[in-house]
């Protein structure tokens, strides 16, 4: 019904009125009284295009209604899906809610549910094992009491989740404490089966993050991943559980036995090179004195209480590896197990590397090309010496050496010539 405040003194405005009645009331008075106004302001010609005009406002209206309805059909479809599937689930949640409250027990007098009520005659129990009443109240209660731990409950259910989620994006130290909380919470409830099987898929993911670290530990890792990584698989089982000494021995062979896995695998990468023998043997140089120089001043900064030089000398340390005359003496001076494990480490690659350097030298023909090669050996081995791994005497210290004599002495010669010259000029420079 059309409403308004104004004067029913305007026939036009009357007449209006009656020709919309009883359609949906999409125009007030109002509107009527100010399209008449804007009808009496025009003129004569404009009067008689305002049909017109009119005509040509409607059509435009409905075809952008119906170019709206073709455009936007698969919105409106899925909106009014969603609203209907809204309605049914709340619908859904009103009726599952009106059913916990009828479960729930009417409470009309609450002096009696504590013992204090008027009837003093009665002897009934309501917390007696036959009362069907204390069963409800003791069932509501429980639903009570895991609503309000929810969330809490929510966050222990969530624990192997998140541990993995951990794992997969290399959160490691934040995996170790979820996993952590987990033993404790298996340790402190465990006569609770949920919490044992929370804390049993926390360990099965821990395994799995255990393969990631031990895979990194074999691939291309800078010195602070490596410490990272030591210092997350010391909090892992089975190192943990481990006595301190032979934790420290497990962790030694497994990062020794890992770099010397990565270094064999760089050397098999330069297989494609082998084709120019040159180039090959100073890759292979190259990754030998890069990586095996890392492992092992890695492994004196990852170990710090195990450092070399608790257990001998620079010159015992070197004798450990040549196999040199001084060998007797380091076993009688020092049974220490990290020295025989670096020493054990050192041998094996200068093993490997005299192989390469037997197999390939010789296809090397030019003179100037060796002289290059074997000189670089020789800042190699004086490079290895800083860490007691200096390998020279090893390389030539045997009848038929990879290397004639007279071609390593020449290249001895040269290193120590630029080495004179280098140092000299560092002297007039200071």
């Amino acid at each position: 019904m059309l409403t308004s405040n104004m004067s029913d003194s305007d026939p036009l405005l009357d007449i209006l009125s009656k020709s919309i009645q009883g359609s949906d009331d999409i125009l007030s008075r109002q509107d009527l009284h100010d399209y008449i106004k804007h009808i009496r302001g025009l003129n004569q010609t404009s009067i008689g295009a305002e049909r017109e005009h009119l005509v040509i406002s409607s059509e435009s209206i409905k075809t952008t209604l119906i170019s709206l309805t073709k455009t936007s059909q698969s919105q409106f479809i899925s909106g009014s899906r969603a609203v209907r599937d809204l309605t049914l689930a709340f619908d859904e949640f009103q009726e599952k809610l009106e059913q916990a409250e009828e479960k729930l027990p009417v409470q009309h007098d609450l002096s009696h549910l504590v013992g204090g009520g008027d009837d003093t005659s009665s002897n009934t129990n309501i917390n007696s094992p036959g009362n069907s009443n204390s069963s409800v109240g003791a069932n509501s209660s429980d639903d009570v009491l895991l609503l309000r731990n929810l969330e809490k409950i929510q966050d222990i259910l969530e624990l192997p989740s998140l541990t993995l989620t951990c794992v997969r994006n290399g959160f490691y130290s934040e995996a170790l404490d979820l996993a952590s909380h987990a033993r404790r919470l298996g340790i402190r409830f465990n006569n609770i089966k949920i919490i044992q099987k929370v804390q049993e898929e926390t360990e099965q993911i821990m395994k799995v993050m255990l393969l990631q670290l031990l895979k990194l530990l074999r691939e291309t890792a800078k010195l602070p991943t490596l410490v990272k990584i030591i210092s997350y698989l010391r909090r892992m089982q089975p190192i943990q559980s481990l006595p301190t000494a032979e934790a420290n021995r497990q962790l030694h062979h497994l990062y020794i036995s890992s770099r010397l896995h990565f270094i064999r695998n760089q050397w098999e990468t330069l297989s494609p090179l082998k084709q120019s023998p040159d180039k090959y043997l100073k890759r292979y140089i190259e990754v030998y004195r890069e990586h095996v120089f890392a492992t092992v001043g890695g492994f004196r900064t990852i170990f710090p209480q195990n450092d070399l030089s608790q257990s001998g000398d620079s010159t015992s340390h070197q004798s450990t590896v040549t196999g040199g005359p001084a060998s007797s003496s380091i076993a009688s001076k020092s049974t220490s197990t990290t020295s025989r494990l670096l020493g054990e480490f050192l041998r094996t690659t200068v093993a490997e590397l005299e192989a390469a350097i037997k197999s390939v030298g010789p296809l090397v023909t030019d003179k100037a090309t060796r002289a290059s090669l074997w000189l670089q050996l020789a800042y190699c081995s004086q490079s290895l010496g800083r860490v007691g791994g200096e390998f020279w005497p090893l390389v030539q210290g045997k009848p038929n050496p990879p290397i004639p004599n007279v071609e390593w002495i020449e290249a001895i010669k040269k290193q120590r010539s630029i080495s004179r010259d280098i140092a000299s000029r560092i002297g007039r420079v200071a």
